[in-house]
């Protein structure tokens, strides 16, 4: 069972969506999947028990870890108290969040600030950007804002820039910082 390798379920980093995987590696990982199901419907084949296989898609190479069944953890239990929701997809705070229409309306604005922490930084962005900092490499000590500006945090989602909303909240309580809600991807 994967919660004898890894008992708590991660919340506190970023999921595939937002830390960005190579779609060809997740639809290689999902027919590893798929062909174990083969293998158990047709009684073929030797199936992948109580291990983990992990693939490296830099070296092409991969292997095989045995996993033992953890007698100190009682997986059912586990399984029914967890909500398996990610962290991140928790309501939003509306007076952190600034709507595409509103920054439509307010994006010629030269107080406007805006900051994409995309980590893609050929992503297409539909307007212009005064900051570029990728999400994986924010550091909330290096920030250092104008409190004559209004920020607005942008993303692919809306998820991640909230995130980091927050974040800059935290630290700064008295900047006007929002994030772009649902992202430029609903601008």
């Amino acid at each position: 069972n994967l919660r004898d390798a890894f008992p708590k379920i991660a919340t506190d980093i970023p999921n595939c969506e937002e830390a960005g995987t190579l779609n060809p590696i997740v639809g290689l990982i999902a027919l590893f999947q798929a062909n174990e199901v083969i293998k158990l419907i047709t009684k073929k084949g030797k199936l992948l028990v109580n291990q983990l296989l992990i693939y490296n898609s830099l070296q092409n190479n991969q292997f095989k870890i045995k996993l033992k069944k953890n007698k100190k953890l009682d997986i059912e239990e586990i399984f029914k108290n967890s909500t398996y929701l990610d962290s991140n997809c928790t309501l939003q705070d509306n007076t952190l969040l600034i709507t595409a229409s509103e920054l439509k309306k307010s994006i010629s604005d030269s107080t406007i600030e805006i900051v994409s922490i995309l980590n893609n930084f050929d992503e297409t962005i539909p307007f212009n950007v005064h900051q570029k900092i990728p999400y994986k490499t924010f550091d909330i000590k290096n920030f250092k804002p104008n409190f004559n500006k209004k920020y607005v945090i942008i993303c692919a989602r809306g998820i991640t820039s909230y995130a980091v909303t927050l974040k800059i909240k935290e630290k700064y309580p008295l900047l006007s910082v929002l994030s772009l809600s649902g992202g430029i991807t609903k601008y």
